[in-house]
């Protein structure tokens, strides 16, 4: 056994049948009930703001704010379709948000920062397009997916302009405002990442920070939209 596992076992008082490695995690069997052990991590502030905030979808703690690892209750997973399951995550990730949300001071330079990057990508992507465009036409014979694209660019294009289009509108809004919703966000949502049993419970919160809520919604519709059209 590890020397580090073992020591926080004998400090918590546990005496486990077995342990198993799964990724970052460890799975401690125990007598009791069993636990979910990570080294080197500590969400202990995280999970006293989420229960200061009336937000307890997440399994029971052990944590010191002292300690150097993560010690949760290991949750038996009740097996459900992806389907189910997605739309599961999204009504948590909106709990989530709901709960946490507050209203923060503009931070301007951050602002610009943030509208750049989305500037510049939409850029970066009609440069792209535009290019393969100008390539295919070049073409005497078409491959499929030459011909795929083509025939569908001019919604890519439309698609890039509404971006590009609504991304101005919000810089322009934002600077005229002195404050906006943030909220902490979960920022690693994966199904994987919700436990349904007795209640949902939402683990993984290593990468958790406060910030924007569509930051979240948006790494959630780039992996599950087609489970919701």
């Amino acid at each position: 056994m590890n020397n580090n596992i073992e020591s926080i076992l004998k400090e918590k008082y546990l005496h486990p049948i077995e342990y198993l490695k799964k990724g970052n995690a460890y799975i401690i069997k125990n007598k009791e009930k069993d636990y979910v052990l990570k080294l080197n991590t500590n969400n202990y502030d995280i999970y006293q703001y989420l229960i200061s905030r009336d937000f307890f979808d997440f399994p029971e703690n052990y944590n010191r704010p002292q300690d150097n690892y993560d010690l949760s209750e290991y949750i038996e997973e009740i097996k459900i379709s992806d389907e189910q399951k997605v739309n599961d995550l999204l009504e948590e990730l909106s709990l989530l948000h709901q709960k946490t949300s507050y209203k923060k001071s503009n931070d301007i330079d951050s602002i610009k920062k943030e509208y750049e990057t989305i500037k510049n990508e939409v850029i970066k992507n009609k440069d792209y397009y535009n290019e393969l465009n100008d390539m295919i036409d070049k073409k005497l014979f078409f491959s499929p997916s030459m011909y795929l694209l083509v025939r569908n660019i001019s919604l890519i294009y439309y698609l890039l302009e509404y971006v590009e289009k609504n991304i101005d509108e919000w810089y322009h809004k934002i600077n005229n405002e002195k404050s906006s919703r943030v909220s902490l966000l979960h920022n690693n949502v994966n199904i994987s990442h919700l436990i349904i049993n007795d209640n949902k419970y939402l683990i993984n919160w290593d990468k958790s920070y406060f910030g924007n809520p569509i930051n979240d919604i948006v790494s959630f519709y780039q992996k599950y939209y087609d489970y919701l059209t």
